[in-house]
């Protein structure tokens, strides 16, 4: 979508770098946390589940502009499907 210049182009880049910080969040979040619970570094009750939902939003508000930038694609003409790797068994 990128190289056609396609108007979808911005909610894809958007999206994709939403999707992808939310991912990580939820990595570093869930990896941390353990070591904060052990050591008490304080009282963080509320704080754990209230930044693995924002950071859930987060990859699903990135899903979701990555899809409306698909239907922008499809919409002018532009076909996603022949740029997305095939597996090898398919191409048979």
């Amino acid at each position: 979508m990128v190289r056609r210049g396609s108007r979808g182009r911005w909610f894809w880049r958007f999206g994709a770098w939403l999707y992808t910080a939310g991912l990580l969040g939820i990595v570093i979040v869930l990896a941390v946390w353990p070591v904060v619970f052990f050591f008490q570094f304080g009282k963080t009750s509320l704080s754990y589940p209230v930044l693995l939902l924002v950071m859930a939003g987060l990859v699903v508000l990135g899903s979701a502009l990555r899809k409306i930038s698909y239907r922008i694609a499809f919409g002018e003409g532009i076909d996603i499907t022949k740029y997305i790797e095939q597996p090898p068994e398919a191409r048979r």
